[in-house]
């Protein structure tokens, strides 16, 4: 996973926080019902895994 592009994604949302709305309910039902049955050791690594596939699919990796 590039660090860079995970730090660049999040500056890019600070710059546009105020336009980027909540995803749709059942995305948080999803993350809710994630950290309830496996825990947020769980939930970060799929997060690590989306961030290495977005660098795969823009060339980065």
């Amino acid at each position: 996973m590039s660090i860079t592009s995970a730090q660049s994604y999040e500056m890019r949302i600070a710059r546009t926080a105020d336009k980027i709305g909540d995803p749709p309910e059942p995305y948080w039902q999803t993350v809710e019902r994630l950290l309830a049955d496996r825990g947020g050791d769980y939930v970060a690594r799929l997060l690590a895994y989306a961030l290495r596939d977005l660098d795969k699919a823009q060339g980065k990796a």
